[in-house]
């Protein structure tokens, strides 16, 4: 009021009334602006600042070691993007991820399939966002609102450093307007490692192989053993029935001589041939009986042999 007082005074002469308007619209737009610098000013200690956004640091490490891409994508704010840039000499791990050198996700829907597929070619293994150490990240407190952070991150066998996160107030929550890592180094899985893997789970397959095997043919082993007992028992009792019909043979071959002299059939020649007939077919049968249960136990022998073979193979690559 003052200034303007003095402005419009008859001592300023007609050319600064002349020009008052001008001045007027330069000092609003002066003072706006040192509104806007006042508000950008910190209110609050640093460490209050970074004792808010902490814990939203740690809840996005935690989302990255559960494999949570969607949970990962929603710290986000809605129109914030991420850069990644995959060293050039990291072939194996640009292959591994389908990564070209440098590529953008943007959005929401963008972000969840990059953490995503991250996850699932490098596991939920995350370093970074700790209380001390190597990855103990580098933080800047812009102003109340604004923190950006920094520092060295590893991601499974993948490691690099997070160049830059920007963290942005959003009422009581703090969210990730941009990013940018680095993914530096590489140590493919070993080959040993590898082995050792494949062996391990072919042992197991074997293993199991082996305890289905035996779990089956324990109850067989069994059933073999009540069979095998009824054909010996039925081969004593047959044997000692032929034997007493080989007598029979004997005095029937007597009877049949004495029947070749005659010319006459006598009951007990007749008897003992069809005896001896029956005697024969029985002994047949259950030779072939006992012949087939000993190669069926052969060929689940053999089965058997196969899956603990396939699984030493398998072991052995």
């Amino acid at each position: 009021c003052h200034i303007f007082h003095t402005l419009s005074s008859p001592e300023m002469g007609a050319f600064s009334r002349l020009q008052l308007p001008a001045l007027v619209a330069t000092l609003c737009i002066l003072s706006g602006c040192l509104s806007l610098a006042a508000a950008d000013q910190h209110s609050l200690p640093d460490e209050a600042v970074l004792a808010s956004q902490s814990y939203w640091s740690s809840h996005f490490a935690e989302l990255l070691r559960k494999g949570d891409a969607s949970g990962c994508s929603k710290v986000y704010t809605d129109d914030a993007s991420l850069y990644l840039s995959v060293k050039p000499d990291l072939s194996e791990l640009q292959k591994a991820g389908s990564w070209k050198e440098t590529q953008v996700a943007r959005g929401h829907q963008e972000l969840e399939s990059f953490w995503g597929h991250l996850v699932e070619v490098l596991g939920k293994s995350y370093e970074g966002d700790a209380n001390e150490g190597a990855f103990a990240p580098r933080k800047f407190v812009v102003n109340d609102d604004t923190v950006i952070v920094s520092g060295k991150v590893a991601f499974g066998a993948a490691s690099g450093e997070r160049r830059s996160q920007t963290w942005t107030r959003e009422g009581s929550e703090w969210k990730i307007s941009n990013e940018m890592l680095d993914l530096e180094d590489y140590q493919p899985p070993k080959k040993e490692a590898e082995a050792a893997a494949a062996v391990k789970e072919a042992g197991k397959i074997a293993e199991e192989a082996v305890k289905v095997e035996e779990a089956s043919g324990g109850s067989v082993a069994k059933e073999a053993e009540a069979i095998g007992k009824g054909l010996l028992g039925g081969l004593g009792k047959e044997a000692k029935e032929i034997s007493s019909e080989v007598k029979k043979e004997e005095k029937a071959k007597e009877e049949k001589k004495k029947e070749e002299k005659s010319g006459k059939s006598t009951p007990i020649a007749a008897a003992a041939e069809k005896k001896s007939h029956g005697s024969f077919t029985t002994i047949l049968i259950v030779v072939l009986i006992g012949g087939g249960l000993a190669a069926w136990a052969l060929r689940r022998s053999k089965r058997r042999n196969e899956a603990v073979i396939a699984g030493f193979d398998a072991m052995l690559g």
